[in-house]
């Protein structure tokens, strides 16, 4: 593929590693809705996506960006040192860009790198990560945050954790929070109900719970709090990683009837669902920016989050806060945005306009800011 004009007149070739497209959670969420934005908002510029097979089917549909197939079903480290690699080498990049923690140790000289780092969980909480995950993460992200010119982190608390744990220059670290899908935005009384509907889920006093189901995660204790709160249920969403099964029998010693678990759900019922909620909880106790809580104050919906890491700095003042490890903090919390009409309307009011702050389009801007900031210093 022929390289654009030099990056002196204005336009550069993108690349963007995209093997993270295929990945149904946040990080997943997080590379779709910037590579997205990212080519609209650049048109200026060329891209060209490197995606294995299986991502290749989530590209954006009409997309301008040129695909790059690196073929089959790959594992990782196989797919980014092997393919993702040989592949740089026959596309004169400006900069190459992955979403998703790690970079091939071989890249061309000229090429300049970027990377984005979530959070640090795998070192600060590696019993919520498999092992086969650790060994991947703890051999080649030191290796990627010491490699790029530019690292991407997703809250300030991110960057203080990328400054503590690896000794990067803070020089290099640009924070750039996530955003929020435009669809995300409160859903009709209608829509709310066919959803109700759909879902089985109560009319009253309803505590939702989206996320993956894994002990930093913390939903053990929110179910303590939720079987003291007469009358409430605990909603929970999302997939199950390492240390579900234990959780989720835990959790239905304590609430039997009381907890419905919906599994994955589709993104089409996000805003209904986060509607239906009576308060979205978010009890996690490490997170490196936390796109849920976002999500569902931008639905309309009263937010309570743990007091830790990132989740008080990307809130602000439009959520509720509890220790994460008080049971009964939590319990107060979460009761007082149930009972108390005023309070609960003042957190919806504040978190609708806390979640304008979070737009994909201006992740976009940033991000690209960034590629432009280190190709100039390579020309």
């Amino acid at each position: 593929m022929p390289r654009g004009p030099a990056v002196a007149g204005g336009t550069m070739h993108i690349g963007f590693y995209g093997r993270a497209l295929a990945n149904r959670a946040g990080i997943g969420r997080y590379a779709r809705e910037l590579f997205k934005a990212m080519v609209d908002e650049t048109p200026e510029h060329q891209v060209s996506v490197f995606v294995g097979r299986e991502a290749e089917l989530l590209c954006p549909a009409g997309t301008r960006a040129g695909v790059v197939s690196l073929g089959g079903r790959g594992n990782r480290i196989v797919e980014e040192q092997g393919s993702l690699a040989a592949q740089l080498r026959r596309h004169s990049l400006d900069v190459l860009h992955n979403p998703d923690f790690t970079l091939p140790l071989m890249t061309p000289h000229r090429m300049r790198t970027v990377v984005t780092v979530h959070d640090v969980a795998y070192v600060r909480h590696p019993e919520s990560n498999s092992r086969k995950s650790q060994i991947l993460l703890n051999a080649f992200v030191p290796r990627a945050v010491h490699k790029a010119d530019a690292i991407i982190a997703v809250s300030e608390f991110t960057k203080q954790e990328i400054e503590q744990v690896y000794g990067v220059d803070p020089a290099k670290i640009h924070v750039i929070p996530n955003g929020v899908e435009d669809r995300l935005r409160p859903a009709t009384a209608d829509e709310i109900a066919d959803l109700r509907l759909r879902y089985g889920l109560p009319a009253r006093r309803m505590i939702l719970y989206l996320g993956s189901i894994e002990p930093r995660k913390n939903v053990v204790r929110l179910a303590e709090a939720v079987d003291r709160i007469p009358g409430a249920t605990l909603v929970l969403g999302g997939g199950a990683a390492r240390g579900a099964a234990e959780i989720r029998g835990e959790i239905e010693s304590r609430l039997g009837e009381r907890v419905r678990y919906l599994g994955f759900v589709p993104d089409e019922d996000l805003p209904a669902l986060y509607g239906a909620a009576s308060v979205f909880a978010y009890p996690s106790i490490y997170e490196g920016f936390g796109i849920p809580p976002v999500e569902a104050m931008a639905c309309g919906t009263a937010v309570a989050v743990a007091n830790a890491a990132s989740l008080p700095g990307v809130v602000g003042d439009a959520a509720a806060k509890f220790d994460p490890y008080d049971v009964e903090d939590i319990r107060l919390k979460l009761e007082r945005i149930l009972d108390d009409e005023r309070h609960h309307a003042d957190l919806v009011g504040r978190g609708i306009e806390r979640a304008k702050m979070y737009q994909w389009n201006a992740v976009a801007r940033e991000t690209v800011r960034v590629y432009e900031d280190v190709a100039r210093r390579a020309a």
